[in-house]
């Protein structure tokens, strides 16, 4: 499920100032609120901190209390796709993750909004703008390359009136589950269109190239990272080395960041020299199942199984059978308007439809 986390006034970014591997693009605002505060660039720690503050100008409408001012998710790609993006430099695949994550965003930003008071009763109104700060990474946190991204969503937005207000985050929170398959759905239906295997489960989503031998030698290395104070290392990745000891006591030294990646994984796999996971095809589409073809063939599929099951987790199944077949736009509604319909005409009153809330 995807990582979240409530952020407060006095949160830190540590990441902002760490050097990086190669491929990185730079980190950006996002979602229409960066205009009115004039935020542009790659965004920095003062900025962010100044937000957190709600140092917007004019009033601020709180909601709820104090309302949390930011919440922070990681969307992290499967450690195949960060073996094969990091260590044997394909590119496509960084471009794939980040595509994933914006389409997983623009997902989120149509959904979200504020609780009003609209005819008398609370409804759930569209926020027209909001803010995001995105900060896209290939580190060595974790015992493997780390391809991942994260995002800081704050919690503001203005009210038809022009007043400030806090987002309704509860879809968030309650959609993690939806938000990742999302994600996953549309980096797997960009491997698709590059003829790149994918083995896709209820469980796991991975490309298939990579030898398990290969993910258990990476899996198993512990790292230790050291400053780098360099300007000329910003670019790369913190230096590196593997915890052991010569017979005389002093540390061993080993080649360092991008270099001992591609070292290790040629050690393991010397045929990686000529790696490649997949050539771009074309000429060979074939035409796309509706939303409706998809929930029918997984309600068929699950069949009594089916009944027992809440909305979300038949929706779980529906995405995961979609394989990024489908455009992103049937993606975020036609597969649960229609998976809600039929729920309803069996009788199920108590589905939650969280994409269509």
């Amino acid at each position: 499920m995807l990582p979240l986390a409530l952020v407060s006034a006095d949160f830190s970014v540590p990441y902002l100032d760490r050097p990086y591997l190669p491929y990185r693009r730079h980190s950006f605002w996002y979602g229409g609120l960066q205009d009115r505060f004039g935020l542009v660039g790659v965004p920095t720690l003062p900025q962010i901190q100044r937000v957190l503050a709600r140092d917007i100008g004019g009033t601020w409408a709180r909601q709820r209390g104090n309302a949390t001012p930011a919440l922070h998710m990681t969307f992290a790609a499967p450690q195949g796709v960060g073996l094969a993006a990091l260590v044997a430099g394909e590119e496509r695949l960084i471009a794939a993750h980040e595509d994933a994550v914006q389409a997983s965003l623009d997902f989120m930003r149509r959904r979200l909004g504020y609780r009003a008071r609209v005819g008398g009763k609370t409804s759930h109104v569209p926020a027209a703008e909001v803010l995001f700060a995105i900060f896209h990474r290939c580190s060595l946190e974790s015992a493997s390359p780390y391809l991942h991204t994260q995002v800081l969503l704050f919690n503001l937005c203005r009210r038809s009136d022009e007043a400030w207000t806090a987002l309704g985050t509860g879809l968030i929170t309650r959609g993690r589950a939806v938000l990742e398959l999302v994600y996953r759905t549309e980096l797997a239906r960009y491997l698709d269109a590059c003829s790149i295997p994918a083995r896709w489960d209820t469980e796991a989503f991975d490309i298939v190239s990579i030898d398990e031998n290969i993910r258990a030698r990476f899996a198993g290395r512990k790292w230790t990272p050291e400053s780098t104070t360099s300007e000329s290392n910003r670019s790369v990745a913190p230096l590196e080395k593997e915890r052991g000891r010569t017979p005389a006591g002093k540390a061993k030294r080993v080649p360092t960041g991008y270099a001992f990646l591609r070292q290790q994984w040629l050690q393991a796999w010397p045929e990686a020299e000529g790696f490649a996971v997949g050539e771009v095809e074309t000429g060979n589409m074939v035409a796309e199942p509706t939303a409706q073809d998809i929930v029918v063939g997984v309600l068929n599929a699950l069949g009594p199984e089916a009944q027992g099951m809440k909305h979300q987790q038949l929706l779980r199944h529906a995405l995961v059978a979609n394989r990024g077949m489908v455009a992103a736009e049937a993606v975020d509604r036609q597969i649960a308007e229609h998976l809600a319909r039929d729920l309803r005409a069996r009788g199920n009153e108590k589905c939650f439809d969280v994409l269509a809330e």
